[in-house]
């Protein structure tokens, strides 16, 4: 084996070290066989070693060209992109200005409407009458649960069959509280009414103005606790009227129940509603019930 010295090379890009003066290559026996063939091996491998540096070079200025090149187009790209010109981001800012006022607006309306319609719910709003045939009470047998006198008592309502010529006898009493439900019910009262009609009988109907009377035999929920003055609480089973009704509901044993009517001036019930549990209705009268003939 054996070393060419090589002069005055560059050793920078080839070498991770400090490049030096001179230094030596080692070449194998082929090698040797072929540069000894040369009339001058040493300058030989020099201009090799210079040629490559100089191709070298010419890749990375051709490839410093194109990177230029290439930010040179991505400039001119981003320069020529169109961009929102403060006319429309002004104009943008006021329609999104204007849906917001309009949004709240509306809110307010609703708000108010909803307070209005509370405000406005009558405490002796009418409650249609019916029982196991569908028979409705009419409307103008509404009645009010205080009268002008500020006695309270029971109110009766007459009305004549027309068919049998005979009296059909209502007495109702208004709760003289009434529970806030979630929409769309709002606030209810609740209302006892004793029914008689000679073709059906005496009823026991206990209504509600707004949301359902909640309750059936497959649960054993279909009952209403009521307390009489200051008796001890009784389990009243009720039926459901045929027409399907929510807001009404019969006691069975109503002849036990109006018989306590007559005799107390505080009634207390606990009627089951949809998703609002067991609320206590109370009333009171000044006289208990006197059935008129």
């Amino acid at each position: 084996m054996k070393y060419f010295l090589l002069y005055n090379y560059n050793l920078k890009n080839l070498f991770k070290y400090k490049p030096m003066s001179n230094f030596y290559v080692k070449i194998d026996e082929d090698l040797e066989s072929f540069l000894s063939a040369k009339e001058d091996a040493e300058r030989f491998v020099n201009d090799c070693i210079r040629r490559d540096k100089i191709e070298s070079e010419k890749q990375q200025q051709i490839e410093r060209e194109r990177i230029k090149k290439e930010l040179a187009n991505f400039k001119k790209n981003d320069e020529n992109q169109p961009t929102e010109s403060p006319e429309k981001k002004s104009s943008f800012k006021v329609i999104s200005l204007m849906y917001c006022l309009i949004f709240i607006a509306i809110i307010m309306v609703l708000l108010s409407l909803s307070q209005i319609k509370k405000e406005s719910h009558p405490s002796g709003t009418p409650i249609n009458v019916s029982d196991d045939s569908t028979a409705i009470v009419p409307a103008s047998s509404a009645v009010k649960s205080r009268s002008v006198s500020n006695i309270r008592s029971w109110n009766f309502k007459e009305e004549q069959d027309k068919m049998t010529s005979t009296k059909n006898i209502w007495a109702s009493i208004v709760s003289d509280n009434s529970v806030n439900l979630d929409a769309p019910y709002y606030s209810t009262e609740a209302k006892i009414t004793i029914r008689y009609m000679k073709k059906w009988g005496y009823h026991a109907i206990i209504y509600v103005s707004e949301g359902q009377v909640y309750g059936n035999e497959y649960s054993n929920q279909n009952y209403v606790m009521v307390r009489f003055d200051d008796e001890k609480p009784i389990r009243y089973w009720f039926d459901e009227p045929a027409d399907g009704s929510s807001t009404h509901v019969f006691i069975r044993k109503h002849n036990d129940f109006i018989s306590r009517c007559k005799k107390a001036k505080r009634i207390k019930v606990e009627i089951p509603l949809y998703e609002a549990g067991r609320p206590i209705f109370e009333f009171s009268v000044d006289k208990p019930l006197v059935w008129k003939k």
